[in-house]
């Protein structure tokens, strides 16, 4: 029986490789890695793109995810509320504070967080909520906004699989 990969990674390469190419001897030819000219000027392009001041560039979501959890005072003992529907990486950000993930259930449709339902789960050690935009799809941010403004909570967002995305023209 044949196999269906789920991804070809080999075939997506070939179509970009001259293009990695090019951009690993730029690199390379000039010895700067991280921090370097070249993470400066995705650093500023990501920004513009969309339409922020700033961006840091990470090695990836999980990292993200995590300093944006520490930089708000999570740590040992407080919860943070997300969702399970997700890469492993968003909770694995929370526990690396020493935090508790609290999960909620997902939107059947959109797939999104079920933000009607966080407020179920808000406990006295919650300290932040992290929704996560999935497929292209924002959460209902109007009311996770609402939500934890009334609680006193941080919202830090993972879009890591939700690049581009927008959100009432945003």
């Amino acid at each position: 029986m044949a196999e269906i990969p789920a991804r070809d990674l080999v075939r997506q390469y070939c179509l970009v490789e001259d293009e990695i190419r090019a951009a690993l001897d730029r690199t390379l030819s000039i010895g700067e890695y991280a921090p370097g000219s070249a993470v400066a000027a995705l650093e500023r392009e990501y920004a513009t793109y969309c339409g922020a001041k700033h961006c840091v560039g990470v090695a990836n979501g999980t990292a993200a995810v995590h300093l944006a959890v520490a930089a708000c005072g999570v740590g040992p003992g407080d919860e943070v509320i997300t969702t399970a529907h997700t890469y492993v990486g968003t909770a694995f950000a929370v526990s690396y504070t020493g935090a508790k993930a609290v999960f909620v259930d997902i939107d059947p449709v959109s797939c999104n967080m079920e933000v009607s339902k966080v407020e179920e789960v808000i406990t006295p050690r919650t300290r932040a909520v992290t929704p996560v935009h999935m497929h292209g799809q924002p959460v209902d941010m109007d009311l996770l906004l609402e939500i934890a403004r009334r609680h006193s909570l941080w919202v830090v967002e993972d879009a890591s699989q939700s690049h581009a995305a927008t959100y009432k023209g945003r």
